[in-house]
């Protein structure tokens, strides 16, 4: 999120000497984390180890948290005038730098659904609550294009499956418009509720669609970590860290109510709605992928 702050030194040339006004990216940061605060404050479960239900509660309290940040940005015209040129300058410009980096093996992941005949209806998708998607897919378009050829992927097929994948995130509105983006954040993903909302279905009977495995990082993964067949939580840490690490990202949830166990643990079979997988990388996902594909 903080990268897209570098955006506003791109397109004040072709703005008007008042959106010199425009605040600091800092300054929404910093709002945010009043609000947040100010929130917690009133709203915080009273006691330390909570249960899902008063968990999900609290999470889905902190909607009004970023809905109150995005009307902010939106409010403050910082991104008007913006175009998707601008957003592929500070994707380019981060990945060079480093500030950006793509988790180890994503394009071996990503691979799978481009040649493997026996997941020709299965589908990868992404689903954030970050904006933009117009980030997110020229992230990864310029990535695709970093790939070494020494690992064996036809990047002009990867580049046109990211170009047309399903990508469930927030969006700044107008960048490909003729007059540029009119400043405004549009999309309602903004809490763990409303990322579960958009995932698919795993109500059904098991036979009669695909499994669903969910890989996500933080707290608004959470719905869907417990929703999904397989949920996969991602923590870059030792493995005797990886508990310590998953209650402070969870924090209030009591430790008994869903617990992470090593991807190299894995039975083969769905995992229960108190449990999710650890793993530290997209390449011990991708490893598990095919081993359940063999089974």
């Amino acid at each position: 999120m903080s990268l897209l702050g570098n955006v506003h030194n791109l397109r004040t040339t072709r703005l008007p000497p008042q959106s010199a006004k425009v605040p600091d990216w800092s300054t929404f940061f910093d709002a945010y984390l009043r609000d947040y605060q100010a929130h917690k404050r009133l709203h915080y479960p009273a006691t330390a180890h909570v249960d899902h239900s008063a968990y999900s509660s609290w999470l889905e309290s902190l909607g009004v948290v970023e809905r109150a940040s995005a009307q902010r940005v939106s409010d403050s015209g910082f991104f008007k005038g913006t175009t998707k040129q601008h957003i592929q300058h500070v994707v380019q410009e981060a990945l060079d730098s480093g500030n950006l980096e793509l988790r180890g093996c994503w394009h071996a992941l990503f691979a799978m659904f481009l040649f493997d005949e026996a997941r020709a209806t299965d589908r990868l998708e992404i689903l954030s609550v970050n904006f933009s998607t117009t980030f997110i897919r020229l992230a990864l378009q310029a990535a695709a294009s970093r790939v070494p050829s020494t690992v064996g992927i036809d990047t002009t097929a990867l580049s046109a499956f990211i170009d047309h994948m399903v990508i469930n995130a927030n969006e700044i509105d107008g960048l490909d418009s003729l007059d540029a983006s009119s400043g405004c954040l549009t999309g309602n993903i903004r809490t763990a509720r409303n990322k579960l909302a958009r995932m698919p279905d795993t109500q059904m009977p098991i036979d009669q669609r695909s499994l669903v495995v969910y890989v996500g990082d933080s707290a608004t993964d959470y719905e869907c970590l417990r929703a999904a067949d397989i949920g996969i939580w991602m923590c870059d840490c030792a493995e005797g860290e990886y508990k310590r690490k998953f209650s402070e990202v969870f924090k209030p949830l009591a430790s008994d109510v869903f617990l992470p166990v090593p991807i190299t643990d894995f039975k083969g079979h769905r995992t229960k709605a108190q449990t999710c997988l650890w793993t530290t990388d997209l390449g011990s996902v991708t490893q598990m992928l095919h081993a359940l594909s063999t089974v």
